[in-house]
């Protein structure tokens, strides 16, 4: 990160993730990326076949919650700019 911050004279964009919020932020690549998207139920079953029921629902709400965000909602879905008469 610090080499990041010398060539481009400010901080990396890369945050670590806590450990409980890995296995989400993978998911929401796959969501976001319409590319990607059709692979996401076979990186679901991958990635949660040994967590308990409760694991795996507190996994999907982290998703859920995330792509539901206000900020993310407005990174990826920008008003239209209003004409200007």
């Amino acid at each position: 990160m610090r080499e990041f911050e010398e060539e481009h004279g400010r901080p990396c964009p890369r945050v670590q993730l806590a450990p409980q919020n890995v296995v989400a932020a993978e998911l929401m690549s796959f969501l976001l990326d319409e590319r990607l998207r059709p692979l996401a139920g076979d990186l679901v079953r991958g990635r949660t076949r040994w967590m308990k029921p409760e694991a795996r629902a507190g996994y999907l709400l982290r998703v859920a919650r995330a792509l539901q965000d206000r900020h993310v909602t407005k990174e990826f879905y920008p008003e239209p700019s209003k004409a200007r008469g």
